[in-house]
């Protein structure tokens, strides 16, 4: 059996039949296929019986020496089981199915097909193409063999140190052989064609059509018959007999006694298996006969088969007729590499309609691995997620850090503020402080010069009849208590108090006639408001305008009159005994609220005619201080 490898994955086919073990390997190129590598190395008695290994051991064994042999450095192999260990049907199924819910719906189907439980069976399906007048259906070849043809294979290559890679069916590998050598046939595709592929142990029949099996059967027949009459006739060893069979050195009589009666005896199991299959199908009659296997080298047995059959009948080689017969002169002649190439052509079509079936659970092991790439897929997508929601985070961690360095710069920032907005309410507190203080001060300032004014707009202002015994500040407001001679005295009184523009606003309080004093019974008190035209102070003084209105009118009247308005001296300081210079004078620095007025001249010249040094009669002395009293109205100038 010849089993392919493209160039870009190359396989080796392994071939295990009843007495050897064939290895092959082929390329492609130029529309036909060269053998690279190749050996046959024989099994062990009984290793192999009818097709099924019996000893795995011995036959891995076989299948390394022989791969060491090819010179082959190719360790994924393809294997097959033979068509008698296999059960094939072709099911109708419903066209437009994906492959796998029609793998899911055969798994039902099968199981009237196939008398064994389906977890003990290893099944492969191809679908064939459209039922016939019935597009909607695809007819479906289902292939199944018990999973231990299949695992004796497998365990047998991977102990000639090989990776199983496809475990194929004789029969559809004898199918597609057949495909390759059609332009070796002398017949059309379409013909009805029988291989015979003869063993050692097994004849094996498969009748094809348009390239498709329709019918396959197996008969116990093979070149072992002939390897045991050459043993029995001559008495020779089994493997001495082999030797022999291919090499030659046998006596003359060994065509005529032995290989003719074999060869007449092959043509009768051929011609028995086409009359089986005869009676089990339509048809009568095959269009070619085409010879296979070991036996099929036997010189004379395709003329021989055709003349007894009367169909014409071709040997069918997988390879140049040099190359089959070096493989079987003998295991040393049969290995190493060919430069020559086979009698194969492969083209676009003969590929296309080749069956593929692959009984290793290979659909299963694509879904555990499309799981498995759907997991890792997953795993993928899941991990660059965790990179993307990472790397989300981080950024927006870094935008928060970011913000909270900001939020942290503004309170600091906002904290320096605060402490500069406290700081200038304390310099605002303290220019309060110190605005309040230079009020204080220029209103002091202003009013420096105001008691002054003040005592002499009390001695202006005081009129005959009235005498003042107690003066009270509180503010900006005097209390003025005294005697007077009669209440006219009193209004007059305030009358030139309301003239006066440092005495404002008189008030009367109160007026009571108690005192003991015949000449001022009535005693009043009354308040004032202090006024300051001008703003007081020198600059006050300065700017004072000359008197004006009724005092300048009564002034001018007395003068003309002959009896002018009496004048008050202007106030001099007197110096308290012991002093040089008096306590309130401006050039000693002492206290300007205390003065003394001495001697009113005028005031002894109308009443009394005492003298201007009389300070006891006709002077006037008044004393006065911050809160104190005015008094010393002598009587002479008392109203009577």
């Amino acid at each position: 059996m010849a089993l392919f490898a493209s160039r870009s994955t190359p396989l080796l086919g392994i071939d295990i039949s009843s007495t050897a073990v064939k290895v092959l390997q082929l390329s492609s190129g130029g529309g036909r296929y060269r053998v690279e590598h190749y050996a046959v190395e024989p099994l062990p008695p009984n290793a192999v019986v009818e097709k099924k290994i019996v000893e795995v051991e011995a036959v891995g064994e076989a299948i390394r020496r022989a791969v060491t042999r090819s010179g082959s450095r190719v360790r994924n192999a393809v294997a097959a089981v033979p068509g008698n260990a296999v059960i094939t049907k072709v099911i109708p199924m419903q066209a437009g199915l994906s492959e796998d819910e029609l793998e899911a719906q055969i798994q039902v189907e099968a199981a009237q097909y196939i008398p064994y439980p389906m977890e003990e069976v290893a099944f492969d399906f191809e679908i064939l193409g459209p039922v016939r007048d019935n597009p909607e259906m695809v007819q479906v070849l289902l292939v199944a063999s018990r999973k231990e043809n299949v695992d004796l294979r497998v365990g047998a290559l991977q102990v000639g140190g090989l990776t199983a890679k496809k475990i194929d069916v004789e029969t559809f590998a004898l199918e597609n052989a057949v495909s390759l050598i059609q332009d070796q046939l002398s017949v059309p595709p379409d013909a009805l064609i029988a291989v015979f592929d003869i063993g050692a142990t097994m004849t094996s029949m498969s009748v094809l059509r348009n390239q498709r099996t329709i019918y396959t059967r197996d008969q116990v027949f093979g070149g072992k018959q002939l390897t045991d009459e050459v043993m029995r006739r001559y008495g020779l060893s089994y493997e001495e007999a082999g030797l022999a069979k291919r090499q030659g050195g046998l006596p003359d009589s060994y065509e005529i006694e032995v290989l003719e009666p074999f060869k007449e005896s092959l043509v009768q199991q051929v011609s028995r298996l086409l009359q089986f299959f005869y009676a089990g199908s339509e048809y009568s009659r095959v269009d070619q006969v085409v010879l296979a296997g070991g036996c099929a080298s036997i010189a004379g047995i395709a003329e021989m088969a055709e003349e007894y059959l009367g169909i014409p009948a071709a040997i069918g080689q997988s390879a140049g007729e040099d190359e089959l017969l070096a493989a079987r002169a003998g295991p040393g002649a049969g290995a190493g590499r060919s430069g020559a190439d086979g009698g194969l052509r492969s083209g676009p079509e003969e590929l296309r309609s080749m069956t593929r079936i692959d009984l290793l659970p290979w659909r299963e092991e694509r879904r555990k691995r499309r799981t498995q790439e759907f997991q890792l897929t997953l795993v993928i997508v899941a991990l660059f997620a965790v990179g993307v929601v990472f790397l989300i985070h981080r950024h927006f961690d870094g935008l928060i850090a970011d913000q909270q360095a900001r939020n942290d710069y503004l309170r600091e920032e906002i904290r320096k503020v605060d402490q500069k907005i406290k700081e200038i309410e304390r310099l605002e507190a303290l220019r309060e402080q110190v605005t309040a203080r230079i009020r204080v001060i220029d209103e002091l300032q202003s009013r420096r010069w105001q008691m002054v004014r003040v005592f002499d707009e009390l001695v202006r202002t005081i009129t005959d009849g009235v005498r003042l015994t107690a003066i009270k500040q509180s503010g900006d407001q005097l209390t003025l208590e005294g005697f007077a001679q009669s209440n006219q005295a009193v209004s007059a009184y305030m009358s030139r108090l309301e003239q006066s523009k440092w005495l404002v606003s008189p008030e009367l309080r109160i007026i009571q006639a108690r005192g003991n004093d015949p000449f001022a019974p009535f005693e009043f008190a009354l308040m004032v408001k202090l006024g300051n035209p001008g703003g007081g102070g020198r600059a006050a003084t300065r700017r004072q305008r000359p008197r004006r209105g009724p005092r300048l009118r009564r002034e001018r009247r007395h003068e003309a009159s002959g009896h002018p308005q009496p004048r008050l001296p202007e106030p001099r300081w007197l110096a308290a005994p012991g002093e040089d210079r008096p306590r309130g004078d401006p050039r000693r620095g002492g206290d300007r609220r205390r003065l003394v007025l001495l001697h009113h001249p005028a005031a002894g010249g109308a009443r009394g005619g005492a003298g201007r040094g009389d300070s006891a009669q006709g002077g006037v002395r008044a004393q006065a201080a911050q809160g104190g009293q005015l008094r010393g109205l002598p009587r002479a100038a008392r109203p009577a």
